[in-house]
């Protein structure tokens, strides 16, 4: 498994020492990749809720306009 050294502030290092202190995850590097597999599964959420662009939409169109 590689190795990572990460600068955390110091509230997130207390969220990942009480994670592990309360038995939530054995270690800090557990914690860790818990917190990222939450990242990416959010992140699939919202790509699955977007609409797909569509083909009959084609491009958008290009309007001019001044301020007066």
């Amino acid at each position: 498994m590689a190795t990572r050294n990460v600068a955390l502030t110091e509230t997130r290092d207390q969220q990942i020492h009480a994670r592990v202190a309360s038995v939530q995850h054995q270690c800090e590097s557990e914690a860790m990749r818990a917190g990222l597999r939450m990242l990416e599964s959010g992140e699939a959420r919202l790509a699955g809720i977007r609409p797909a662009p569509r083909a009959e939409d084609g491009p958008g169109k290009i309007a001019r306009w001044t301020i007066e």
